[in-house]
């Protein structure tokens, strides 16, 4: 009869054959942990950077906020300052056109007194006189 093969030498290497995998499970989970532990400290060292630009960004949107608010104010009391300058030269203006007239109604009258003073030799009272009796 041909020979039986041993029972237990099939055993034992089927034993070993299986261990062997599980050592090869092991190892590739142990690699494949290693890369995964890498990766995670990489995505916390890039989260942290993320996290320390954006409190920097923060600030200078804080600052470009209060600057905004202060340009703001100021173009208020801008248009504030324009609409109390336009009614001062309105007033100034009509002051102004006020005594253009008074200086030509005194000039008119001047140069008329100048006129009948003038006109009649420098007997402007008599001449004054004379137009009120008739």
């Amino acid at each position: 009869m041909a020979e039986e093969p041993d029972l237990q030498a099939i055993l034992a290497a089927i034993e070993t054959d299986a261990v062997d995998v599980d050592n090869a499970i092991i190892q590739e989970r142990n690699r494949d942990m290693s890369l995964m532990k890498n990766d995670l400290e990489s995505l916390k060292e890039a989260t942290m950077d993320v996290a320390s630009l954006t409190l920097a960004q923060g600030d200078d949107l804080a600052v470009g906020a209060r600057r905004t608010q202060r340009a703001r104010m100021a173009v208020e009391i801008g248009t504030r300052d324009m609409r109390t300058a336009r009614h001062y030269k309105k007033k100034s203006r009509k002051k102004t056109c006020f005594a253009v007239i008074c200086i030509l109604l005194l000039l008119v009258i001047g140069g008329g007194c100048a006129f009948a003073f003038l006109y009649n030799d420098g007997q402007y009272w008599k001449w004054a006189r004379d137009e009120l009796k008739k």
